[in-house]
């Protein structure tokens, strides 16, 4: 038990020691991207506290209502307005105000880790040293709400596994603060849910009706003072655009960004002598490349781009490949009675597929 417990703290210490070395060095990063929309909603809470999105941006080319053109709820914003008070819009005290987040987001993985990955290091290093974190030094909402989501899994899962309500109750708060930052992490209701099902602890589901009563609130306000409800309406407008294909053949691009798991997972099926998954992942990327080309040719003659065609080949290389051994770790789940060990793999394999289905 102690030597578990120094071998937490040990792994905690390298994942907080992780998160300071990419954030200190860019305390003096400059406001720029989305950053300005966020400190505007600050200002405007700071002269309205209870109107967020009452006030007007020029965002595109005229002054428009910020409720009209925002696309996230402003729980970041209301935590950057005290900041902006004391000290104005400093590029320091800003980037200080988001430290917490980076380390909260190191503490979580540290935790995690140790729940489902025996307390190996390589998942807390492979997330705080990822593209999306060490560029993102800011002031926008991604890594809050990463944090906010992941503490949020640590902690319910905590909780749920020591049979202990506080635990599960804080974690569904801060699920709901994720979900006043970025709308993206109203997939947390239906993961935080599954847990306790798999655990076969159902009582505990009970306890995510403290981060929905979070986003109930913010609901309520968006009606009371717009008539109603922002992300409704946000979702409404977006359908006029929405073009499937298109969206998936981006999230395929962006997907290629983590292909660096692929060589990992190629050793785990060398190691097993699993030939068919590296052959599946052959002829989905053959199967991809194909289907861009005749995509592409039908809907942007000319366009030919290798990077693009790149990264989309790799990204469905990795969808294929995480799927395939995240089922394959599970075991065979679905016999009974269900082993603990692919009840996880399950739950993991749930909370990765599904931000991705709703992103």
């Amino acid at each position: 038990m102690e030597n578990n417990l120094k071998n937490k703290l040990t792994l905690t210490v390298i994942a907080l020691l992780v998160a300071l070395a990419v954030s200190l060095p860019f305390l003096n990063k400059p406001i720029h991207i989305d950053d300005p929309f966020v400190l505007a909603v600050a200002e405007q809470i700071l002269r309205d506290p209870l109107r967020p999105f009452s006030g007007e941006f020029d965002w595109f080319s005229d002054p428009m209502p910020i409720f009209r053109i925002t696309t996230n709820p402003p729980f970041l914003s209301y935590w950057v307005a005290p900041v902006i008070q004391v000290f104005g819009i400093s590029e320091i005290a800003l980037h200080l105000a988001m430290l917490p987040f980076m380390l909260l987001l190191a503490w979580a993985m540290a935790s995690l880790s140790h729940r489902f990955a025996n307390g190996s290091v390589w998942p807390v290093l492979f997330v705080l040293l990822s593209p999306a974190v060490v560029v993102s030094p800011n002031v926008m909402r991604d890594v809050p709400a990463a944090a906010l989501s992941t503490a949020a899994v640590a902690l319910f899962v905590h909780g749920t596994d020591r049979d202990r309500w506080a635990g599960a109750l804080v974690g569904s708060f801060l699920a709901g603060l994720a979900m006043i930052t970025k709308y993206s992490a109203l997939i947390m209701v239906p993961v935080l849910l599954l847990y306790p099902l798999l655990q076969r602890k159902p009582r505990y589901m009970a306890a995510v009706l403290a981060g929905l009563a979070v986003l109930g609130l913010f609901y309520l306000q968006n009606y009371l003072v717009h008539g109603q409800v922002h992300f409704f309406a946000l979702k409404t407008a977006e359908k006029a655009n929405l073009n499937v294909r298109n969206m998936l053949t981006a999230a395929l691009v962006i997907t290629g960004a983590a292909f660096l798991v692929v060589p990992g997972l190629l050793a785990s099926a060398v190691r097993r002598r699993d030939w068919l998954t590296p052959l599946g992942a052959i002829l989905v990327a053959a199967g991809t490349a194909y289907g861009l080309t005749e995509y592409l040719k039908k809907s942007y003659p000319g366009q030919g781009n290798f990077q693009y065609y790149l990264w989309a080949i790799c990204g469905a290389v990795v969808v294929w490949w995480v799927v395939v051994a995240g089922v394959a770790a599970g075991g065979r789940w679905w016999k009974r009675p269900p082993e603990p060990h692919g009840l996880d793999s399950l739950f993991l394999l749930v909370w990765l597929a599904g931000p991705y289905i709703a992103a």
